[in-house]
């Protein structure tokens, strides 16, 4: 096995606890030394979702980003398997928190005026 040194070297490093993750983030917050290299903490996905976080409030999103993600959410939700889930979703989530039977909620069809 050809990596066999470097599976060795990543299983005695040290994990990063949460405890760290928090500390770390303050730190890049006031500006001061992280105690990990940042390429070490963003191999840890706690650290970088909050990181990110972080940098979208300090500098903001773009326009152009928000005007992408939205199209992209609009795109994805008009999707039929996508809305076949969410029904399922609702219709589940009626029957068990609600309480309420499934013919009870049924959409019917509305009759056309003449």
């Amino acid at each position: 096995m050809k990596n066999k040194g470097r599976l060795k070297k990543m299983s005695e490093e040290k994990t990063i606890c949460i405890k760290e993750i928090n500390e770390n983030l303050r730190r890049v917050e006031l500006g001061i030394e992280l105690t990990r290299p940042l390429a070490q903490l963003n191999n840890h996905c706690k650290f970088k979702k909050e990181y990110d976080r972080w940098c979208d409030r300090r500098y903001g999103k773009t326009e152009e980003v928000k005007a992408r993600q939205r199209e992209y959410h609009k795109k994805y939700y008009q999707k039929p398997e996508v809305k076949a889930k969410k029904r399922e979703y609702l219709r589940e989530y009626m029957r068990r928190k609600l309480g309420i039977k499934p013919e009870h909620y049924r959409v019917r069809e509305v009759k056309k005026q003449e």
